[in-house]
């Protein structure tokens, strides 16, 4: 069985697009091909992912500036929206109609009831809505999971949760030389 790599856009080559999805997709030449990306104002050529990761990388992605340009590109099949989390129920929204699969940032919207349609028009179209859950597997993640999934009788128990909030702070990498 032959299998043509995934001909994917990046939307954002900002932190999202350059520190999670570009490294993914160009990691994976047999499952995807980054065909495209989205970027507004490039500063050269290759713009931000040829900055990041060189000119090789960047050659024969295509720099769109408008998100109609990405949609009205018949060769891309996945787009990956890294935009703010405001756009991404517009965003999803055309990228649907526009007959391309979808793998989008958390939170996909800011409503469920946004959610619902959303995941009604994927289905409606047969294309794959997918939501970016690269915390999933962290080891914070996986022992919360754990303890929550505890008995109220087990000792670690940590009783009822009535609410949770993460969050994941970059902070500078500071180094302290002590001595000479």
């Amino acid at each position: 069985m032959s299998f043509k790599p995934v001909k994917t856009a990046i939307l954002g080559v900002g932190l999202s697009g350059l520190t999670f999805h570009g490294p993914f997709v160009l990691a994976l030449p047999k499952y995807f091909t980054l065909h495209a990306v989205l970027e507004r104002k490039p500063q050269g050529p290759g713009g931000k992912l040829a900055a990041r990761f060189g000119q090789e990388a960047a050659k024969g992605v295509k720099i769109y500036n408008t998100l109609d340009q990405v949609l009205a590109d018949p060769e891309i099949e996945l787009v990956i929206v890294g935009t703010p989390s405001e756009t991404h129920y517009e965003f999803v929204k055309r990228i649907l109609h526009a007959g391309k699969h979808v793998l989008c940032d958390k939170p996909i919207t800011a409503t469920y009831a946004q959610a619902v349609e959303l995941d009604q028009l994927a289905k409606s179209k047969k294309l794959v809505l997918y939501p970016y859950q690269n915390r999933r597997w962290d080891s914070d993640f996986l022992a919360l999971r754990e303890l929550l999934n505890l008995p109220p009788s087990d000792p670690r128990s940590i009783g009822t949760l009535f609410e949770f909030e993460s969050r994941s702070v970059r902070l500078p990498l500071m180094l302290h030389i002590i001595g000479s």
